[in-house]
């Protein structure tokens, strides 16, 4: 399942900032990237795309949720997967150190 989680929070309500990027560290297979949008009155909304079992994207999206300072939340998921994410291969990685852009 792949899906989005919006969370609008208040950054001055405790270390708010700070617990979201744990729960994000601790699901980084599932949290692929964040959008972070700065609000008026110290608000910010934060958007999600994670990617996995619905009831463990449902699950994190809740522990987001109440956590305090966030003032709203949602989850949207979809039933279309996203292609898996996959590392360079081995014999590219010495490449990516050395790579050089091409000059069109």
């Amino acid at each position: 399942t792949a899906g989005v989680i919006t969370l609008v929070y208040d950054v001055n309500r405790g270390n708010i900032q700070k617990d979201l990027a744990e729960l994000q560290r601790a699901h980084i297979d599932e949290v692929i990237s964040t959008l972070n949008v700065l609000l008026e009155d110290d608000h910010v909304m934060e958007v999600m795309i994670v990617q996995g079992p619905g009831r463990k994207l449902r699950a994190l999206a809740n522990r987001l949720i109440s956590r305090k300072g966030v003032r709203t939340g949602k989850i949207t998921m979809a039933s279309q997967i996203m292609p898996p994410i996959h590392p360079l291969p081995e014999n590219r990685l010495s490449d990516a150190n050395t790579y050089e852009p091409s000059t069109l």
